[in-house]
């Protein structure tokens, strides 16, 4: 979680409009932290953006840990 915390913005800014849930944006990213990856599922609403506060909640969908055949 702390990994995901440090890289927000650029997974933020990855994310794209889920055409199943207009109003939601998703995306995924690989995570790498002490040898083991993991793909991690993104999810924002957009209404709930405060650009005056450059506020941009986001929340984590799902973390499935790859296994080694899969990291490679």
């Amino acid at each position: 979680m702390d990994e995901i915390g440090r890289k927000k913005v650029e997974v933020y800014k990855a994310l794209a409009p889920d055409l199943a849930h207009p109003g939601f944006l998703t995306g995924e990213k690989l995570f790498t932290i002490d040898k083991r990856r993991f793909n991690v599922v993104f999810e924002a609403d957009e209404s709930k953006v405060d650009h005056k506060r450059d506020v941009y909640p986001m929340h984590v969908l799902r973390i499935d840990e790859l296994k080694t055949e899969e990291a490679k």
